[in-house]
């Protein structure tokens, strides 16, 4: 996943179980976001494994999946779109798990989050204005 421009924001965890993004607050305007979050893992042979990714915005549980991984390896993603009124931060947290059941364990190739911020064009009405005399 790229995650590029001036308008976009990476966290990646390699090792660690968890990755977090912190999108800090624009007192301006509404902000809409992009977010993918990916899980990568290399299996070894010989075993029977699984993958699971979940997704918290703000500590709330968004999302959770969790499936059996392919040697060698396998991956896992979510996206979805976020919006966040003016003064709002966010932070996003994604965790990535893995477990073997015989032989070696897996391991975690990569966990990122990548968020690209949206520039939203709002369309400019054309026409009257409303009046605001009655008829009678």
């Amino acid at each position: 996943m790229a995650c590029r421009g001036a308008r976009s924001a990476a966290a990646t965890a390699n090792a660690a179980p968890v990755a977090v993004l912190h999108l800090p607050a624009a007192l301006s305007r509404p902000r809409t976001f992009d977010v993918d979050v990916t899980l990568l893992v290399l299996v070894p042979e010989g075993g029977v494994a699984w993958r699971q990714l979940s997704l918290e915005l703000d500590g709330q549980q968004q999302w959770q999946r969790r499936f059996p991984s392919h040697v060698p390896s396998d991956g896992l993603d979510y996206y979805c779109r976020i919006r966040l009124e003016p003064g709002r931060a966010l932070r996003i947290r994604g965790g990535g798990g893995e477990c073997l059941q015989r032989a070696a364990a897996v391991r975690r190739s990569a966990l990122k989050i990548c968020s690209r911020s949206r520039q939203i064009r709002y369309p400019v009405m054309m026409g009257r204005k409303a009046s605001t005399s009655s008829t009678r």
